[in-house]
């Protein structure tokens, strides 16, 4: 909310109702869209010169972690799937890439490679359990795994709003072998 706005309530139910910064609910969901749109756009280009596969969509319901404790987001966002690596979200505060490892390429993988980069790694069926902080040396990530029942791993990593894309290409192809 910004500072010359009166009232923090706004009320998508009220037709015509003026929100945050004299705005109506269209305005202020339309100006939102429109910058997810743009750089869901602009990742999709990204992503077809460097030759992925992909297809796009708005996906509502993802749990995402906010002060430490899962919530349900209810609105839909832009999701790119990249063909056999994994999802690319563009949310409203961030952007995430979720990639997705079959237990035996989990273990494979040089965890040195992202090593300083911030990311959560979780079991596909057991998502809402993390297994390993990301932060772990490549030995323990690896034990990590090696230790859970599941077959499938997820590595999720999210990015401020301003991330540079090509940035974001270069990890997805790093999941690209």
């Amino acid at each position: 909310m910004c500072g010359s706005c009166r009232s923090g309530s706004f009320s998508m139910l009220t037709k015509g109702m003026k929100g945050w910064c004299g705005m109506t609910a269209f305005d202020l969901m339309n100006s939102v869209y429109q910058r997810l749109c743009q750089t869901s756009a602009a990742l999709r280009q990204m992503l077809t010169a460097e030759g992925f596969r992909h297809t796009h969509g708005f996906y509502n319901n993802h749990s995402v972690k906010r002060g430490g404790v899962f919530v349900t987001e209810h609105y839909p966002i832009p999701v790119i799937s990249v063909d056999g690596i994994g999802d690319i979200g563009i949310d409203i505060e961030n952007i995430w890439f979720e990639a997705a490892l079959p237990r035996e390429k989990a273990l494979q993988f040089d965890y040195r490679q992202v090593a300083g980069m911030q990311f959560e790694l979780y079991g596909a069926v057991h998502f809402l359990d993390d297994l390993c902080d990301g932060n772990a040396p490549a030995d323990q990530i690896v034990e990590c795994i090696k230790e859970s029942g599941e077959e499938k791993f997820c590595m999720l990593f999210t990015f401020g709003e301003s991330v540079d894309l090509s940035a974001l290409t270069a990890l997805v192809r790093l999941f690209d072998q």
